[in-house]
């Protein structure tokens, strides 16, 4: 309703109408409804909304794909998320208070951070973890956040006899805590099918830290396996392979940096971005 009425008011007044698309509503909808049938029409009715405005901007290329198979007909741009953490502050001593808290010598550090959520596909990294400590990993897994199916996560861990290797951290509401959390890990691990881009790829690649991506998720599609992070197939034998492999890796360390150079950037270099993408838009007119 509010996008045909922005629609509407900038039509009238000759003014450019700019939508942002962010949302898999295909998933949301069918996830509501049930109905294949609803989930096409409502599809259509919001899909209607974007085709009214002048440019639409999302984060990346399958994003891009997702809003064209709706039946969006418009121009689209590229506008990647951002981070408001900074890379360069000093975070040695939360560094030593998180490793020494939880005792932490030689393992690999993984990190997930976001809703608790089966949405988010956190039993894929559980399952995973099940895997590694049979397989005799060294690790210790980060789940930062909380959400309605955290009871059920934590069930799940214990039924598994991974309470020693799975550490729930809670919410982080303290930015330079988070991170330390984030510099801190090898690895971050977001097998989620939901999310379109994901910022928290950005935040741990402000720190150097690489990102594990479900095969075929939309998150991934910024992501090239083995230069700027990594791709597994999102069955837990895969993944759990993957994680052993990436860190027998020599080109490890090429690969973080490589993150940190191609996915890192700061809300005021969206901002500039998204300046030059009106500026030209201007231009054209």
């Amino acid at each position: 309703s509010i996008g045909k009425m922005a629609a509407s008011f900038g039509n009238k007044n000759k003014i450019p109408v700019v939508a942002t698309f962010h949302s898999q509503f295909k998933q949301d909808f069918m996830r509501a409804t049930k109905s294949k049938l609803v989930t096409k029409i409502l599809l259509k009715i919001i899909t209607k909304v974007f085709n009214r405005a002048n440019l639409l901007l999302t984060m990346n290329p399958k994003c891009s794909e997702i809003i064209k198979s709706y039946g969006y007909k418009g121009r689209i741009e590229l506008l990647p998320n951002g981070t408001d953490l900074a890379p360069n502050q000093n975070l040695t001593d939360l560094i030593a208070k998180i490793k020494k808290i939880n005792n932490l010598t030689d393992e690999k550090i993984l990190i997930n951070i976001g809703r608790l959520t089966k949405l988010k596909n956190i039993d894929l990294v559980i399952d995973s973890c099940k895997i590694l400590k049979q397989e005799n990993f060294h690790f210790k897994l980060f789940i930062v956040g909380g959400g309605q199916d955290e009871k059920y996560f934590k069930k799940k861990v214990n039924a598994n006899n991974l309470s020693k290797e799975i550490v729930f951290v809670g919410k982080i509401l303290d930015q330079s805590l988070k991170s330390a959390y984030l510099a801190s890990a090898d690895l971050n691990v977001f097998p989620s099918f939901y999310d379109t881009d994901g910022i928290v790829k950005i935040e741990a690649a402000a720190f150097e830290t690489p990102t594990l991506f479900a095969k075929g998720s939309v998150a991934s599609s910024s992501c090239i396996d083995g230069v700027n992070g990594y791709i597994a197939d999102a069955e837990p034998n895969s993944f759990a392979k993957k994680i052993i492999e990436i860190f027998n890796d020599t080109n490890y360390s090429t690969v973080c940096k490589r993150a940190k150079n191609d996915l890192y950037l700061s809300w005021d270099g969206v901002v500039q971005k998204l300046l030059n993408i009106y500026f030209k838009e201007k231009k054209n007119d």
